[in-house]
C-alpha cells in the first residue's frame, strides 16, 4: 500500500479537541506515530509549522495560552475557562504547532 493510501487525510480528522498528541493523530489517521512525528518535524524544518508551548489548566484541562519561549510564560496564569490561577510549576505544558501559511 502506498503512503498516500494509508489512513484518512488530516483535514478530515474530528475538530472537537483543541489539541491532539502524535499518538492520537496516528490512531485517528490510521498511520504510525513515527510517521506523524516525521511529518511534523519535516513541516517545522520547512517553516510551515512553528512549535509553541501551550500551558494547560490543571483544573479544567483547557489550553490557556501559546508561547514561543518558556521565559514568556507568566509565573501565574488565570484560566479564562474555570477562573483558577495555577502556578507555572503546576501547569501541564504541551508542545503545539501553529500553521505559518498566510491567512492562518
Amino acid at each position: 500500500m502506498a503512503d498516500d493510501e494509508v489512513g484518512r487525510p488530516l483535514w478530515q480528522l474530528p475538530t472537537d479537541k483543541p489539541f491532539r498528541t502524535a499518538e492520537e493523530i496516528a490512531r485517528e489517521a490510521g498511520v504510525t506515530e513515527a510517521q506523524v512525528r516525521e511529518a511534523i518535524h519535516s513541516l517545522v524544518r520547512s517553516g510551515a509549522l512553528m512549535p509553541l508551548l501551550a500551558p494547560v489548566c490543571t483544573s479544567c484541562g483547557q489550553k490557556i495560552g501559546e508561547y514561543e519561549d518558556p521565559e514568556y510564560i507568566p509565573e501565574e496564569l488565570a484560566c479564562p475557562y474555570c477562573g483558577q490561577t495555577p502556578h507555572f510549576s503546576d501547569l501541564d505544558l504541551r508542545i503545539i504547532y501553529r500553521d505559518t501559511s498566510p491567512g492562518s
